[in-house]
């Protein structure tokens, strides 16, 4: 018989598309790493901006410390462009400390997609992954 006093597992799994840019929030030195490999990409063959390169690194660490800070676990940019023009987006992934309570599980259960955990369907904000489990 199951622990009902064991916390719910949460499994979220999310899939983005290629032009999609994942900084990993933790650890420090993994998010860092990150920014400093998309500063690099994306200015590649820029060398003569370096205030606008280094603007950009400390802009990007400060977002995604507020993102560790507020508990996010990925962050995610958005680099796509259509023509000459970006398509600007981000994303942070949240986990949720779900009460051991089997009643708040089920109720929390209700709101998420159908489907095995870790699949994924298409709905009105976009591409969802399925994954809460009581």
């Amino acid at each position: 018989m199951a622990d009902v006093s064991a916390p719910p597992v949460v499994d979220v799994r999310v899939v983005l598309p290629d032009h999609w840019w994942v900084i990993p929030l933790q650890p420090l030195e993994a998010r860092t790493r990150s920014v400093e490999r998309l500063v690099e990409r994306q200015f590649a063959g820029v060398d003569n901006q370096p205030l606008l390169r280094a603007d950009t690194r400390r802009q990007l660490l400060a977002q995604a410390e507020t993102a560790a800070d507020s508990h996010g676990r990925p962050m995610a940019l958005s680099l796509q462009r259509v023509g000459d023009v970006p398509v600007p987006a981000s994303l942070v992934l949240h986990w949720i400390d779900v009460p051991a309570a089997p009643e708040s599980s089920a109720r929390l259960c209700r709101f998420a997609p159908a489907g095995p955990p870790g699949s994924v369907r298409a709905g009105r904000a976009g591409t969802t992954a399925a994954g809460l489990r009581p």
